[in-house]
């Protein structure tokens, strides 16, 4: 969609079932790929590619792109978010700006062995680094799930000038997760990891612990095994979420939630003031119960 002709802007993608797109063996077909100006991408569930492809779920080339409350489930990345070639794009407001926040995003058990091992790719896939996205990813409120074994990093990031303010996200994995690739810059505040997590390996990747994260073996999901994220009573998400930078505390405030499938909730009530770490909001079920 777009492709930098200047033909589309202001893109609303809402409450799709989006899957099995791609071809075997290709790493250039993704479920979705967008390059506009100014997208939001919310309320869609995003299943797995084609057998045998390594696609991504979402690739994105926009200015001012926004994901929130979206289900995305398998790809080579979840997310894909690169640079733009076209210079009404690459030099409008908002390009180094991206926003993430409420999602679900799932790395399946079974992968194509040939996937990357990162959730989130942040920067751009060309030689032309001065047109990356150069600037921010806000990722807040995020719940992050890998069931595979080989582990996960979770943002992928290209060069120092790619940075991630990364704030009351659920990060599990079945074995400690690495933050970031080889490169860039992540902040970590009021987030749950799994034990033994890691900054990452390569000799530019950077990770500031700011505070507030918790660690532990167990976030207390409703239940692993059926997908149900959402915290049990009792869990160290709830109740846990810090307070939000100044780049995000308005616009982006996660006041909805992504309900299955392609459904939507409000989160977390007047009458719960205090958010829960990650995606899913125990206050909710609580409110549905009364």
């Amino acid at each position: 969609m777009g492709h930098g002709n200047g033909s589309t802007g202001n893109i609303t993608i809402e409450r799709n079932y989006i899957h099995d797109n791609g071809y075997a063996g290709s790493s250039q077909q993704h479920n979705a790929y967008t390059e506009t100006l100014g997208i939001v991408y919310q309320f869609n569930r995003f299943g797995p590619l084609k057998p045998g492809s390594v696609g991504n779920n979402i690739k994105d080339r926009s200015a001012g792109t926004v994901i929130r409350y979206n289900w995305v489930e398998g790809g080579n990345t979840q997310l894909d978010l690169v640079e733009s070639l076209a210079g009404h794009i690459n030099g409008a407001p908002g390009y180094q700006e991206t926003f993430v926040y409420g999602n679900v995003l799932v790395e399946p058990a079974v992968t194509n062995p040939n996937d990357s091992l990162i959730m989130v790719h942040y920067g751009g896939d060309t030689s032309n680094t001065s047109v990356y996205r150069n600037g921010w990813l806000y990722f807040h409120a995020n719940t992050c799930v890998s069931l595979r074994t080989a582990g996960v990093t979770v943002f992928g990031l290209n060069t120092a000038s790619q940075r991630a303010d990364a704030r009351n996200n659920v990060i599990h994995a079945m074995r400690g997760p690495r933050i970031v690739d080889s490169a860039g810059y992540v902040e970590l505040r009021s987030n749950w990891l799994l034990q033994g997590w890691y900054a990452g390996s390569g000799p530019q990747g950077a990770v500031a612990d700011l505070g507030g994260n918790k660690t532990g073996s167990d976030p207390m999901f409703q239940s692993l095994s059926e997908g149900n994220f959402t915290p049990k009573p009792g869990s160290p998400l709830v109740d846990a979420a810090g307070p939000l930078g100044a780049a995000v505390a308005v616009a982006h405030k996660p006041s909805q939630q992504y309900v299955k499938h392609q459904k939507s909730a409000v989160r977390p009530g007047p009458r719960d003031p205090l958010y829960d770490i990650g995606a899913m909001e125990l206050n909710r079920l609580r409110r549905e119960a009364e």
